[in-house]
């Protein structure tokens, strides 16, 4: 497994392959149209291929960690979380990340790298109310 760093574009590509209902769309306009440098982002190879990303723009209004389906429960989203915290922390800017209340994976990954619940909010949209989480160190 590599670690290295990656384009907005590769990042929306990914994001386009993997077809995540929980992405949501401004995250992939963002990486599509981002500068270099407006945002930290990394990709997890492996057999040289693209199989998962942790990136987040440094207003943390974008932040995706994103693994292909047989790579997820493995440990690999912890470790690109991970990745992408310590490069915030050398940085001197405070992390936070928002998930719904009921994306109990992405809750769990964010728990078990240390992220702590800081608030908790009830937004609405067409579909009704729902509860996020936001995380941070």
């Amino acid at each position: 497994m590599k670690i290295q760093p990656i384009t907005g574009k590769e990042i929306a590509k990914f994001i386009d392959l993997c077809d995540s209902m929980r992405i949501r769309r401004a995250s992939y306009d963002y990486y599509n149209t981002a500068k270099d440098g407006d945002f930290y982002g990394v990709g997890m190879y492996i057999n040289r291929e693209l199989r998962g990303v942790s990136a987040c723009d440094y207003e943390r209004k974008y932040g995706i960690t994103l693994l292909r389906k047989a790579y997820q429960q493995k440990g690999h989203g912890k470790t690109l979380l991970k990745h992408k915290i310590d490069h915030f922390n050398e940085k001197k800017i405070p992390y936070e990340t928002t998930v719904a209340a009921d994306n109990i994976p992405s809750f769990k990954m964010c728990h078990a790298v240390g992220l702590k619940v800081i608030k908790a909010e009830i937004k609405t949209r067409s579909s009704g109310e729902y509860i996020t989480l936001t995380l941070g160190n």
